[in-house]
């Protein structure tokens, strides 16, 4: 956990500077995904930003190794942000690390400016990573006869949430209000041999 405290802290520092101020938000980021099927998780942030267009330059940007050495991050894991103090929203993208992500969580967060701390919790769900077939209701990226939850939700300008259903980007004030709550259980059965990844 201290590894994972230490590339966590690291992205913090990315998104708005170190120092001795208190972050604008404790992101709490947890999966029911087992490390074989999401070994890597990729987190940016940026400001004016939808979290789905292609982007040359962000305000953080870390790459998260899961597992069980000091070099690598077990999930859950916590990480401050700070803002910039202009009340504009950040939005903050966690993806599988993918040129075209399977798996990918967009959350617009307006980052409090009075000195207090939002709690934010993000749950890649192994439901936003199932592949269904291409219908009127579960549109996909163009092109394409088959696609997972995560990237139908995208087609419909939405992201796969906490709950493993398409739910707008933007954080209400309620939920950057609300305690962080990561405990996630593992989905069984997901590390099968030839299990395909995303």
């Amino acid at each position: 956990m201290i590894a994972a405290r230490a590339a966590l802290v690291a992205l913090a520092c990315a998104a708005a500077g170190c120092g001795s101020a208190a972050p604008s938000a404790v992101v709490t980021l947890a999966t029911d995904l087992p490390a074989c099927r999401l070994p890597t998780v990729r987190l940016r942030c940026a400001y004016d930003w939808d979290g789905l267009t292609a982007r040359d330059t962000s305000s953080c940007e870390q790459v998260l190794y899961r597992g069980a050495s000091a070099a690598e991050v077990r999930l859950p894991a916590s990480f401050g942000l700070r803002g910039d103090g202009t009340g504009r929203a950040l939005t903050l993208v966690v993806d599988d690390g993918g040129a075209a992500p399977a798996l990918r969580r967009v959350a617009r967060i307006t980052l409090p400016t009075d000195g207090s701390t939002a709690r934010v919790t993000m749950v890649l769900r192994a439901a936003c990573v199932a592949v269904e077939a291409r219908t009127a209701e579960r549109p996909c990226p163009a092109g394409s006869a088959r696609c997972t939850l995560s990237q139908s939700c995208e087609q419909r300008g939405m992201t796969c949430g906490d709950e493993g259903q398409c739910r707008a980007a933007d954080l209400s004030a309620a939920e950057l209000a609300a305690p962080t709550d990561a405990g996630v259980t593992e989905a069984p059965g997901l590390c099968d041999a030839g299990a395909p990844r995303g």
